[in-house]
């Protein structure tokens, strides 16, 4: 048997995205596997730009001994590594976790691999994504996420998100 994995799209809307991520490992680590694509998403029939995504919710399940790496595509950085089981309520807390590779920020792909796999036996892992679509240009200044409910700004060092909604303590800026 080799390894296997597959994604479950459960909401694709103008704003967000729900998917389940599952993955059967029995001969080795998982090895990049794309997770979700936003061009193969639904899009806003008013053409709004949408570019990438914020993740406000994880909850996962990943067997022991390994880990889940999660990474925005393109050029490959990681933004989480879960083990174990758990939920992540990021959206709420800290405002999610935005796509800030600036090189890559435009792609809106994220893959999956792990670690630690040992030979001989049979790991699964699970992982639920709450996922918000957003419009980012790196460099810009003031931004406009459309598909959202706030106002996003380039701080222009890096690519930062910045949620003046937070800081204003608004919920809604639109």
């Amino acid at each position: 048997m080799a390894n296997t994995s597959s994604t479950q799209i459960l909401v694709d809307g103008s704003r967000n995205t729900v998917l389940k991520f599952v993955a059967l490992l029995d001969t080795s680590n998982l090895a990049s596997t794309l997770v979700v694509d936003i061009a193969n998403q639904y899009k806003d029939p008013l053409d709004n730009p949408i570019s990438t995504y914020r993740v406000d919710r994880l909850d996962y399940a990943v067997e022991d001994p390994i880990a889940l790496n999660l990474w925005w595509g393109g050029v490959p950085t990681r933004f989480i590594n879960l083990a174990g089981r758990g939920t992540m309520d990021l959206g709420k807390v800290y405002g999610g976790i935005p796509n800030t590779e600036a090189t890559n920020v435009r792609n809106g792909q994220i893959y999956a691999t792990t670690t630690g796999y040992v030979g001989g036996t049979l790991i699964s892992l699970e992982v639920t994504l709450w996922l918000v679509k957003v419009d980012y240009i790196p460099g810009t200044g003031p931004v406009l996420a459309q598909g959202t409910d706030r106002l996003m700004l380039d701080s222009g060092a890096g690519g930062l998100f910045h949620e003046l909604g937070d800081h204003l303590g608004v919920d809604n800026l639109i």
